[in-house]
């Protein structure tokens, strides 16, 4: 309904947005240590593409930044793929769905992020710690990187990418509670990964041609 009546105001064209997620590697090394990961999955549900905010003038000669009207100060939806899937964060290309999008440019992405599991272990200054992490996360990840314009004359896949190095690097991994394995009762390492992962800087949105 949303993109529909974007489409009555300004007359965009329609174009199918076949979506694709890519994961990132199993095994990386951060600053304090080295990650290996067995499993990583994220639930996550209802990508939409927002339009870049149109700034409006008023008699005040001060600049506001406005959405269209009914959406958010971000953007205008320009796009969406809505559904649910588990994502693997740590496998190879996963196919999401075929969405529907209007002509037009698109700055940022967004998506409702659910349940989070990962499972490794993690290799410090003090040795290898396996840890076992699942958490409910709930929450909307907002303003992704989505630099691109969609043209129904040129139709091209979109590729959603997680940058796990990015969103884990933020985690503190200290056992806290000694039992040798690293949970989320542990400290602060179920808040941390949460805003790891939740962080706009850990994904990005891009046309499938321009991925590796």
């Amino acid at each position: 309904m949303v993109l529909l009546l974007l489409a009555c105001v300004d007359g965009r064209d329609p174009v199918v947005l076949p979506t694709t997620f890519t994961g990132s590697p199993a095994s990386f090394a951060l600053d304090s240590g080295t990650v290996t990961l067995e499993r990583a999955e994220l639930v996550a549900a209802d990508l939409r593409l927002e339009a870049p905010p149109v700034v409006a003038w008023f008699p005040s000669l001060v600049a506001s930044a406005r959405a269209h009207p009914g959406h958010e100060f971000a953007g205008s939806v320009r796009g969406e793929l809505l559904g649910e899937w588990s994502l693997d964060l740590v496998g190879g290309d996963q196919v999401l769905g075929a969405g529907q999008g209007w002509e037009g440019d698109v700055a940022t992405a967004r998506f409702d992020a659910h349940g989070l599991i990962l499972v490794g272990t993690w290799s410090g200054p003090d040795g290898d710690v396996p840890f076992d992490i699942a958490l409910d996360v709930d929450r909307s990840i907002v303003g992704i990187d989505a630099l691109l314009t969609l043209d129904a004359s040129r139709p091209d896949g979109l590729a959603l990418g997680v940058d796990l190095p990015h969103a884990l690097g933020f985690v503190e991994w200290d056992d806290t509670d000694g039992d040798g394995t690293l949970t989320e009762a542990d400290g602060t390492l179920a808040n941390t990964v949460v805003f790891g992962i939740t962080s706009s800087t850990t994904w990005a949105l891009a046309p499938a041609s321009e991925t590796p």
